[in-house]
């Protein structure tokens, strides 16, 4: 990438969300290991509820933490074309400008989506290894018409800025 980057991060809300939630139930997981014990003497569910739920949303807080924190950005754009990163464990590569037919909003649910036409989308959907990664990209395709689709809620920015940044980074960079 170049020096010309446009970096727009991930929203956080959700894993504002998911942390408290990762918080709150190890915390009755724990009451279940001090307070039910008195009372139930012998009473081995209640503490392998509580381990349970101590050890599964414990760990889940702490890789949810370490998503919150962790310096991500879901989209960069540059002169040389978009790099796509707003979709956990898919890693994207960068979609030159030259490869882009059109940028469209889809609004077939609720979620507003930006759809990113290309020249040739077999060819982008093979040139990934991953059968799981293809698949996926196919699915895209069939839905919306195409197999790069960025989510609005995904990415800490509103939509039209967004769609107008991608329109003028296209026109800026086919000249």
């Amino acid at each position: 990438m170049d020096k010309s980057l446009i970096k727009i991060p991930l929203k956080k809300s959700i894993s504002e969300l998911l942390t408290i939630l990762a918080g709150i139930v190890p915390l009755f997981g724990t009451g279940f290991l001090l307070f039910f014990d008195d009372k139930y003497q012998g009473n081995y569910l209640a503490n392998i509820v509580g381990i349970i739920s101590i050890l599964f949303w414990g760990g889940g807080a702490i890789y949810v933490l370490y998503y919150h924190f962790k310096k991500q950005n879901g989209l960069e754009i540059s002169s040389e074309g978009i790099f796509n990163n707003s979709i956990k464990n898919f890693k994207s590569e960068i979609v030159p400008w030259g490869k882009i037919k059109d940028i469209n909003i889809s609004k077939k649910s609720k979620i507003n989506r930006i759809i990113i036409q290309l020249e040739n989308e077999e060819e982008y959907i093979s040139s990934f290894s991953k059968k799981r990664i293809q698949k996926v990209l196919r699915k895209n395709q069939e839905e919306y018409g195409s197999p790069i689709i960025i989510d609005s809620d995904r990415l800490d920015l509103n939509m039209v800025s967004l769609l107008e940044i991608l329109k003028n980074g296209k026109k800026k960079n086919l000249k």
